[in-house]
């Protein structure tokens, strides 16, 4: 994608070091690897597996060994604010309460049990009612296979909070460090603004501006149809098996001046990790792969030679066949015309628009030239009108993610040419009101998380009604878990639990767990959804 660094380093600048760029790109096509690897050897058949694996590595190798030498040199003072960045990421995910230290968020309550079946049991994971895992996991097998080995070296992976959440809060915050390392290398230089704005643009409007409103609103304004612009502050503290994969894509798909291959490699690493970011990905996708419309034929035939191009399809085709096995109960249409009255449609239409506003205005007006900008105006526009969900529209909470990441490098480079220009009074109350919701946004998240820490007590901040798995007769959480659809082709996925032991993963046998006869859920009221609550009351006889 032929595109202009943001930013330029500042010359006469005292060199101290410098970063490979092609190093931390390799890195980052490499974690994303990882868990698409580790998916096909413990979910698809040997004649499936074997092949693309070897052709994922064999891509790998092929863009080590045309590595470049270009490098952003490092001053001292870069070296400060870089190790600045990784201890602020390192903090941020600690957050998160993977091991416990802090509270957790509520979306735990079932990423728990998912983790704690893939550390336990061996895979593919189907229980012993039939029904099998047809979710997006692949993020979590690389420290669902760490426990598995330190299980069988003689340590405890029970609790989950502690081997096991410690290779999971280790596995995500290497997704964020190199993110952010990425994003230094398209914007050519080291800046703790587009850290700040990474974890700061959360654009949660309904909680700050029509919270106060609710008793005003709230007879017009659509529930589940609310559009919730929920940026990576909040999806990084709760959908963490889909918010760091899903941004450390979008990265990769701006570096600027790579091969074709290189883009759909990166965003078909994606599918597997995160099915929904995949989609608010492919615009970025598009642009990256095409980028000048005047010789698309010659691009296309560039393409269509290229062998990781090939493997980017094959990697699309196994992530859509194994999607299409899930059975879903959510609700699917166009927001306009599931709204009950025309005034729920206008509120839609009208927060869409505030948004945009308040986060596009300033950038725009100093980066009409940055087409990826302009695509994530048009994602923020378009994303609110489809949805797919229950309680809300989980397409637009999780497509929007890739977006998000574009506004905070535009407001990275933004930002220090307000501070020499004058600013217009648009502006200046934009920022004020921006950096109102900043302060707020982490003011919330300050008092949720930090008095909760603890180091003795550590369970007490797990939020596992489920006791680490899914397995759970009579409880509503069935209802969660489908049974699978079979496949739309036949012999590409393995059909009986466990069997990737019998063949690639024959070297790490799972150590037998009885989780599933001796720790039954007893669930609380607070996790169970509407929709849950209904199906228990009409299934459950009365007494």
């Amino acid at each position: 994608m032929a595109t202009t660094p943001l930013l330029q380093p500042e010359p006469g600048r005292c060199i101290c070091g410098a970063l490979r760029k092609d190093i931390v790109i390799w890195l980052a096509l490499a974690y994303l690897a990882l868990p698409n690897i580790l998916f096909l050897i413990g979910w698809c058949e040997i004649w499936i597996s074997l092949p693309l694996t070897i052709g994922i590595i064999y891509t790998l190798i092929i863009l080590f060994n045309k590595r470049s030498k270009d490098t952003l040199p490092l001053t001292r003072n870069d070296c400060l604010k870089l190790a600045a960045a990784i201890l602020i990421a390192c903090a941020q995910q600690l957050l998160a309460g993977y091991t416990g230290n802090f509270t957790q968020h509520g979306d735990f309550w079932q990423r728990n049990a998912f983790y704690g079946n893939l550390v336990d049991y061996a895979w593919p994971i189907i229980l012993p009612d039939g029904r099998e895992l047809t979710y997006y996991i692949a993020s979590w097998l690389p420290p669902a296979l760490l426990s598995k080995i330190a299980a069988l070296c003689g340590y405890s992976t029970s609790p989950l909070h502690d081997l096991p959440g410690l290779f999971l809060y280790l596995w995500n915050t290497a997704a964020v460090i190199l993110t952010i390392l990425v994003a230094y290398c398209i914007l050519n230089r080291i800046s703790l603004l587009f850290v700040f704005f990474l974890f700061a643009l959360d654009s949660t409007f309904h909680n700050m501006i029509l919270g106060p409103l609710t008793p005003i609103v709230s007879y017009i304004y659509p529930t589940s149809l609310m559009p919730r612009f929920i940026g990576p502050a909040t999806q990084l503290l709760s959908t963490i098996n889909h918010a760091p994969a899903t941004l450390l894509a979008t990265a990769l798909i701006l570096v600027p001046k790579r091969a074709a291959w290189h883009y759909t490699f990166s965003g078909a690493l994606l599918a597997l990790l995160s099915p929904l970011g995949a989609i608010g990905l492919f615009p970025f996708l598009c642009y990256a792969v095409f980028p000048n419309r005047s010789d698309l034929k010659r691009q296309t035939l560039f393409l269509l030679r290229s062998s990781p191009f090939w493997i980017s399809c094959a990697l699309l085709f196994i992530a859509a066949l194994y999607y299409t096995r899930a059975e879903s109960s959510l609700d699917t249409g166009i927001t306009l015309f599931m709204a009950a009255s025309w005034s729920e449609a206008l509120s839609i239409l009208l927060l869409t628009a505030f948004v945009i506003v308040f986060l596009f205005y300033i950038p725009l007006r100093h980066l009409r030239f940055w087409t990826p900008l302009k695509i994530a105006l048009a994602v923020f526009a378009i994303l609110p009108l489809f949805y797919i969900g229950d309680q809300f529209n989980e397409l637009l909470f999780k497509a929007i993610l890739p977006a998000f990441l574009i506004l905070s490098l535009a407001w990275t480079r933004t930002l220090p040419q307000l501070r020499q220009q004058k600013r217009t009074l648009i502006e200046t109350v934009l920022l004020l009101a921006l950096f109102a919701k900043i302060t707020i946004s982490y003011g919330f998240t300050c008092l949720h998380h930090l008095p909760t820490f603890t180091c003795s007590h550590r369970q007490t901040n797990i939020k596992d009604p489920l006791q680490g798995h899914l397995h759970h007769p009579g409880s509503a959480i069935t209802q969660s878990l489908p049974p699978a659809k079979p496949s739309a082709v036949p012999y590409i996925f393995y059909t009986g639990a466990g069997q990737s032991e019998q063949e690639l993963l024959r070297w790490c046998p799972t150590k037998p767990c009885d989780k599933y006869e001796t720790k039954r859920a007893i669930l609380d009221k607070a996790y169970e959804t509407p929709y849950r609550k209904n199906e228990r009351q009409t299934t459950t006889p009365e007494n």
